[in-house]
């Protein structure tokens, strides 16, 4: 969080103030314009705080998604009879974490829940409320309901002892969500899960976190296979970069050391690993980055594709299978770019359901690439 400072009044225990009832919305700082407020949901339950300036909380307060029920660290398709398809046990190492009842499959959903607290990622707030003294943060949680502050609050905290129990447990715990149908590069959000958060870092994961918008809900799929008995897994790192970059970030981030198996490969693999990574990232980059695709032939695609499963690279297997096709596409390389965007979607539907942001964007793609296919005339770039 940053910090502005302001001419203020020594620091006080208590500087909020009530603004509305319902929708139940609280000013974190009475003392200046232009604070931070925190907003309760659902509206009379508080199992929810939202925190954001105040013409951001006003508008997600009128989202009418607030009415619907509201899932809590159970599976979507648990019942009485049927437990989730996870418990959630001790991993020598590494704390708590989620480990599969049974065999769970490619594209399974595991679970499907709201944050209990979400929040815009750089809010400024005065400058004697800080990590180390926690009034902000533990003033945010305050009017949450009794279930839900005890929920977070039994949470992992990574932070050093100097950081208070609060900001240190939702920094730990915190996962990127977005308030935006579309995504906004211009703005980050954070939210914290009674068990999503719970999830362990893996360099090759076995499951992927996809934060679905539209029904203010992160969700947990399988992206492989998983046995009975196996831990599942989410990556904290960019999957792609190589092992000194993986462990430098999950250091000065989450303060451990991955010793998960991509990890301990012997230094000769380990470079092998490397290089794939680098290859991976490279071709990513360059076609994301530019501001019109680049000319690759199919021959460097298809080897950077290898290489991406060589790694278990699951979801950037799928991200260049999808870049793949418009690099294809523009190049008039057709019936290849239509098969290839056809397998990015059928994986992008196991990765992050059937209506996400990303297969909505492929599907435009297969149109423009139908209307392309009879065309009578082919593009020519």
């Amino acid at each position: 969080m940053s910090t502005t400072k302001f001419s203020l009044l020594p620091p006080a225990s208590n500087t909020t103030y009530l603004c509305s009832k319902t929708p139940h919305i609280v000013c974190s700082d009475k003392r200046y314009e232009g604070a931070p407020h925190f907003l309760y949901l659902p509206h009379g339950k508080a199992d929810l705080v939202y925190v954001d300036y105040l013409p951001s909380v006003e508008n997600v307060a009128a989202w009418p998604i607030w009415s619907s029920h509201c899932r809590t660290a159970s599976s979507s398709t648990a019942t009485e009879s049927q437990p989730p398809c996870f418990r959630i046990k001790e991993i020598p190492g590494k704390g708590l974490g989620l480990v599969a009842r049974r065999r769970i499959s490619a594209g399974e959903l595991i679970i499907s829940e709201r944050p209990i607290y979400a929040a815009r990622k750089s809010l400024c707030c005065a400058a004697d409320q800080t990590y180390e003294n926690g009034i902000f943060y533990r003033a945010a949680l305050g009017n949450l309901s009794e279930h839900a502050r005890t929920s977070l609050l039994g949470l992992e905290n990574s932070y050093p002892s100097q950081y208070d129990l609060v900001p240190g447990i939702l920094n730990t715990n915190c996962l990127e969500i977005r308030i935006t149908p579309e995504p906004d590069p211009t703005t980050s959000f954070v939210g914290c899960f009674p068990t999503l958060s719970r999830v362990n870092h893996d360099c090759t994961p076995s499951a992927y976190y996809y934060f679905d918008n539209s029904t203010f809900h992160g969700q947990l799929r399988a992206i492989r296979d998983t046995m009975e008995g196996e831990e599942i897994t989410i990556t904290y790192a960019e999957p792609y970069a190589v092992r000194k970059d993986r462990q430098e970030f999950l250091q000065r981030t989450r303060f451990f050391i991955c010793e998960c198996r991509a990890c301990m490969l012997t230094p000769e693999l380990q470079c092998l690993s490397d290089r794939r990574r680098e290859n991976v990232r490279n071709l990513i980059n360059r076609i994301e980055n530019e501001q019109f695709p680049p000319k690759i032939s199919l021959e460097e695609l298809s080897d950077v594709l290898r290489k991406a499963g060589e790694e278990g690279l699951i979801v950037d297997y799928a991200r260049i299978l999808m870049l793949g096709s418009q690099v294809l596409t523009l190049y008039n390389d057709l019936a290849i770019a239509m098969e290839w965007t056809q397998r990015a979607r059928r994986m992008f539907v196991k990765i992050q359901g059937e209506n996400s942001y990303t297969v909505k964007k492929i599907d435009d793609a297969i149109r423009v690439q139908s209307l392309l296919a009879v065309a009578p005339t082919p593009l020519k770039i």
